[in-house]
């Protein structure tokens, strides 16, 4: 399971920002899904369950999409990050 959190200016209508996943050299890069603002404002979170092993992305990309039809190559980036993995304790 991995959680994206993202405070980013609301987005537009018609419009949606998306998640991606990469290496770190920006290759392989796999969608995570569309962000969602539970209340409309700025906090945006995105949870990615699946069972393909992505331990080897540590790169995450936001994009801004047109709602339809669905994006399945990345345009411009307008965030980016590194992913910090957490172990958890028992």
């Amino acid at each position: 399971v991995h959680t994206l959190n993202l405070n980013i200016l609301a987005v537009p209508a018609g419009k949606q920002y998306v998640g991606w996943v990469a290496k770190a050299d920006g290759t392989a890069v796999v969608r995570a899904g569309a962000m969602a603002s539970v209340f409309g404002d700025a906090r945006h979170a995105l949870r990615l369950e699946t069972k393909e092993d992505l331990t080897d992305r540590t790169k995450i990309i936001v994009t801004l999409e047109n709602s339809t039809p669905v994006a399945t190559v990345p345009s411009k980036s307008v965030a980016e990050g590194q992913v910090k993995r957490y172990d958890r304790k028992q």
